[in-house]
């Protein structure tokens, strides 16, 4: 008889830092991304998105806009990201924004 794998999915944050580009120009674009690539997140089962402002900068580089989410894979969320459908996003991110980092942490 063949074991099942037993191993938990590797659980995860999505952490994004933003700032949007300057150029009034593109808010449309900026706008188009966030509302497009939610659901994309929302249906790999994720905690609420919790989106901030920074109000201040205490050390580093500055960033405009601060998205949190929680995952249940790890694996799925990378996925994501590399699919045609997420693919397909990237130019309207890099017109609506002016520098995005997009990092999957896990716990230490």
């Amino acid at each position: 008889m063949k074991e099942k794998n037993t191993m938990p999915t590797e659980t995860c944050t999505l952490v994004a830092t933003a700032i949007p580009n300057p150029n009034p120009e593109n808010a449309a674009d900026m706008q188009t991304y966030m509302q497009k690539v939610t659901p994309l997140l929302m249906a790999l089962e994720g905690g609420p998105p919790r989106r901030m402002k920074v109000s201040e900068v205490v050390n580093g580089e500055g960033t405009g806009i601060v998205m949190l989410m929680d995952f249940p894979s790890r694996e799925k969320l990378s996925a994501l990201f590399a699919s045609e459908e997420y693919q397909a996003l990237i130019p309207v991110r890099d017109r609506g924004f002016k520098s995005m980092n997009i990092w999957i942490a896990q716990p230490m």
